[in-house]
This record gives structure tokens, sequence and C-alpha cells, in this order.
């Protein structure tokens, strides 16, 4: 693992890779994100997440970088970030966004006449009261609000978690992807994805820096599109003790969550100190 010389850029999962699931607190991995940054290595969060959650996030790690949302649907870059030119789909609110997914008020659309035409039952989370989302979810408002607060996807409920195989194939007919995770699923265009998302700001990294390695943190199946575009990609175990299928050789890491997180960092930290001599 040859890293000196090179200008390192993390890309990480958020959920299931930063979060401590017995305490559901990020509080363990802040540290070793600050030493990162301290190296001037950025840590671009890649999620499934909405802007406004991983805005709340970015505060909180206090970093300042680039961030991938709502399942790769857009990039989103702050303003002044890079010096070097790159294209982008629009500005928003002090960001360059790079959108690869398609609006959410045509989602809604679809998604509203799949109802209609297949009599699914499942519901669509912007369109139920607050007070319901909160029973469901056991979120607190203000964590429904910027779970809410997308562009780019909608989510839903299934009330008969049977019907979800049968909406998967409806679903990608209309030119939209879907992802489970527990009792909400994401629907997103299938225009987008994390893979592609980390592709085209690895791009923009390589334009301003020249020399790059991109290093990637993931843990579920929905993580492998996100590490397959990376040049060392880690892959740590999920919360069964286990790790995800992948067809392409990665590094594998001996933890879950923000230990397995703590883990790659140590690697790369290593390899950074002492290169390795050819």
């Amino acid at each position: 693992m040859k890293l000196a010389g090179n200008k390192l850029i993390v890309y990480t999962d958020v959920d299931n890779t930063l979060r401590d699931l017995e305490s559901n607190s990020f509080e363990k991995i802040i540290p070793t994100i600050r030493k990162l940054q301290d190296r001037s290595i950025p840590v671009i969060l890649c999620s499934s997440k909405s802007l406004s959650e991983l805005n709340f996030l970015r505060n909180e790690f206090s970093i300042k970088c680039p961030l991938i949302v709502e399942n790769g649907s857009a990039v989103i870059i702050p303003k002044e970030y890079f010096s070097c030119e790159y294209i982008f789909t629009h500005e928003e609110k002090g960001n360059n966004i790079i959108q690869l997914g398609i609006q959410r008020v045509e989602i809604s659309k679809l998604l509203k006449q799949i109802q209609h035409d297949n009599r699914f039952g499942f519901k669509i989370i912007s369109q139920m009261g607050k007070g319901d989302v909160m029973k469901l979810t056991g979120l607190r408002e203000k964590e429904i609000y910027r779970m809410s607060d997308r562009s780019y996807s909608e989510i839903i409920h299934f009330p008969d978690s049977t019907e979800y195989l049968k909406l998967v194939p409806v679903i990608k007919k209309q030119g939209l992807n879907i992802i489970n995770e527990g009792s909400l699923s994401i629907v997103f265009s299938a225009t987008a994805d994390k893979g592609r998302a980390v592709k085209k700001l690895s791009g923009i990294y390589k334009r301003e820096f020249k020399r790059i390695k991109s290093i990637g943190v993931g843990t579920v199946e929905n993580d492998i599109l996100m590490l397959s575009k990376t040049d060392i990609p880690f892959l740590a175990k999920s919360s069964d003790g286990n790790w995800v299928e992948a067809s392409r050789a990665m590094n594998r890491l001996n933890a879950a969550g923000p230990d397995g997180f703590n883990g790659m960092a140590q690697t790369i930290t290593k390899f950074i100190c002492c290169p390795i001599q050819n």
C-alpha cells in the first residue's frame, strides 16, 4: 500500500460505519475524523441521508469537505472548496451541485401512479402526519425534519412487509431504484448511485491535486458500488459479525462500526508515517 506523495481522500458510509449501534451515537468516531482532518485528509460522507442530515453531521464532525447525498443522487461541493474548474449542474445555498438523480417531485408522481395502478399499500413518509412518523421511527421532530428535507428521493413505509419484494420490479420498470433500511425504504433514480458520485468527485480532486489515492470504508451491500470506485477499499464487518459479499478484493476490517473505521485510520496512518519502499 503506497500512499506517500499522494493526496488522500476518505469516502465513508455513515449509519452502518460511523454510528455506534449500541449507543446510537457518533461520538466515538469524532476524535478519529478530527485527526484525519489535522493531516489534511478529507472525510467525505457518502450516504442515503439528506443534505440537511449530513450538514448536521458535518458540523458535529467539524469538517468542511464535499458531501454525497441521497445514495449518490447529488455531489454537494462548497463553492470555494476547489480552485480548479469543473462542471456542475447548478448552485444552491453556497454549494455547487452535481446532480445525478431526478428531482423528488418526479419520484413522488411516479410513486403515486404506482400506488394507483397496482394498489400497493405503502405510505410515502412526506405525506404522513408528523405524529405518525414520530411513532413509526422513534425520531424527534428536528430529526424528522432533517430526514424529510430531500431533493432527489422519497422515503416509504410498508405496513405489510411482504409488499416489498413485489414492489421492487415495479419500481425498476419506472427507472427508479429502492433500498431497504429497516422499517423504511428509500426510492431514488436509477441514474444515481454512490459509485458514480465517487468517480465524479475523485475526478475533480485529481484535477486539483494531480496525484490522489481514494480510500473507501463501508459495511453493507449498498456500499459496494462506492467501495468499487476507490483505490483502496476497506470493508468493515456488519452488525452480525460477518462481511457482506463483494466481487472485488477488499481490505477486510476485523471490526464493525466506529471500531472498523478506526482500524482503517490506523492502517493508513501507519503507511503515511512509514511508506513502503520498493
